[in-house]
């Protein structure tokens, strides 16, 4: 019996070994396959009781990294019951609560992490050596960030760099974070300590260049001795018109593509390019040369419109000044005073730009919309689980579901409801102002591009919901102001087109 007994341990010894091996060489999918088989033989025989941690910790991990979060969080509930100061178990805790979006959960389980490794003798353990300690507070960081504590994520990142200046995460978060809150200089910084200090420097790399190069492309801002740099920016618009610009899918061949230049202390529109993207396709695949198509770029020098900037400038401050004041009445959307800028465009008409950074909840429709199907896929896994086997754990987990699908769904109605009253609100004041710019023709455009959170470009990664354009025919407005057409039907007219 005894020899069984040792047999058997080695055995397991053999089989936890490999599986950790697995786990390092990010081989999950075989470390799962490896360790599910002894789920049948759980709990293990006596002299076997050493190793319940072990494996429970390896098999939540995995299950973890195999995006089986609800399996991961049986198996840790289980493992804790057994062994309450178990840093492996709330490490990969941690990790699930914040891959389910429960944020405060993980910052509570992660701070039950650090007590423990502070505290508590943990040599036999595998998730705490300085780079797991390093991992647990970057997801503290992010829990913090996305739960809206900001000074803890920022310090939480910070610490995170400290204990581990390998972890090109942690520089990416900060730098991120850093960008977010508009301190371009020390996201730069922490962009180059983490290009420095990090073996997988690609994506900081990108962020840099991202960084760098806006203001020379997104942004072209002329600040002093104009006329020197002028034809220097004048060789980079024609340069990214003719290589990048066709990438802009949403615009058709027989539309232009304009860049504008202005004056950085009072951003007023100075110098406009325009092209048509069908000459720029020419361009790409040869059919006209350089010269040729430096021959179509359209330069128009804004500077000669006096009359038509003064309109523009008189309509920027209605809509800039509407804007705070209902800010300070609405707790829908919070206009954060970024600035509305104006400009007018030949041929297509006036385009207002605002900068509206901050929105209600900080989140929008495509974020709600993937909360809920996450959850409904947990909910259908669950589901499953009930109809063979009912127990008070997965009865539990169903009800939270159940809670956090009717907060976020009430989050979505609400979410719905701002973005229509911001549609509503400035459709009012296009009708009831547009008809001012007496210079724009009638079959030309009068358009409100909203951007909310702007720093956000910066984030690749992110695929949401962030731009709102608005768009009238002057004829319609001055319809509406005449009276001959009614507020409803002047509202059907307005065409919303959202990014």
């Amino acid at each position: 019996s005894s020899m069984r007994g040792k047999s058997a341990s080695n055995s397991m010894v053999e089989v936890l070994n490999n599986a950790q091996q697995l786990i390092q060489s990010n081989k999950i999918k075989k470390s799962i396959d490896l360790l599910e088989p002894f789920e049948d033989e759980y709990p293990f025989a006596d002299e076997d009781e050493n190793y319940l941690n072990r494996y429970d910790s390896l098999l939540a991990y995995s299950y973890s990294q195999g995006k089986r979060f609800l399996e991961s969080e049986k198996i840790i509930e289980r493992g804790l019951k057994n062994s309450p100061d178990s840093a492996d178990l709330l490490f990969t805790l941690t990790f699930v609560k914040l891959s389910m979006r429960e944020y405060d959960l993980a910052r509570e389980d992660g701070q039950r992490y650090l007590d423990i490794v502070k505290n508590v003798k943990c040599d036999e353990q595998i998730f705490v050596a300085a780079a797991h300690i390093g991992q647990l507070l970057n997801m503290l960081g992010v829990a913090s960030r996305e739960s809206g504590n900001l000074k803890s994520a920022e310090d939480y990142f910070k610490r995170t760099i400290e204990i581990d200046k390998s972890n090109h995460l942690s520089f990416l978060n900060l730098a991120h974070f850093y960008l977010k809150s508009r301190r371009r200089e020390e996201a730069m910084e922490i962009i180059e300590s983490g290009l420095e200090s990090c073996s997988q420097i690609h994506e900081l790399r990108m962020l840099l260049e991202t960084v760098m190069s806006r203001p020379s492309v997104s942004a072209c801002m002329i600040v002093k001795d104009e006329e020197k740099y002028l034809e220097k920016t004048s060789v980079k618009i024609r340069d990214f018109l003719g290589i990048y610009a066709d990438a802009i899918g949403q615009i058709s061949k027989n539309e232009k593509i304009s860049v504008y230049i202005y004056d950085s202390s009072d951003r007023t529109p100075l110098h406009l390019y325009s092209v048509l993207k069908s000459d720029i396709v020419k361009f790409k695949s040869g059919k006209i040369n350089s010269k040729q198509f430096n021959s179509k770029i359209e330069y128009v020098s804004l500077r000669d419109k006096d009359d038509m900037r003064s309109q523009i400038d008189i309509m920027t401050y209605v809509l800039d000044t509407a804007l705070k004041s209902q800010s300070r009445k609405s707790t829908e959307f919070r206009y954060s005073g970024s600035g509305v800028n104006g400009l007018y465009l030949d041929g297509f008409g006036a385009l207002f730009l605002v900068n509206n950074s901050g929105n209600f909840f900080d989140r929008n429709f495509v974020v709600l919309e993937y909360d809920l199907m996450r959850l409904s896929e947990q909910q259908f896994e669950i589901d499953n689980l009930l109809r063979f086997k009912e127990t008070k754990s997965y009865s539990s987990q169903k009800e939270r579901i159940d809670s956090r699908k009717k907060a976020l769904k009430k989050q979505m109605d609400d979410y719905k409801k701002s973005i229509e009253s911001y549609k509503k609100s400035f459709s009012t004041l296009l009708g009831n102002y547009g008809h001012t710019l007496r210079l724009v023709n009638q079959n030309e455009w009068l358009c409100v591009m909203t951007n909310w959170d702007e720093s956000n470009r910066a984030r690749r990664t992110d695929d949401i919901l962030r731009s709102l354009i608005m768009r009238v025919k002057k004829r319609d407005v001055e319809q509406f102001a005449s009276g001959k057409l009614s507020q409803e039907d002047f509202f059907k007219k307005i065409s919303f087109t959202e990014y």
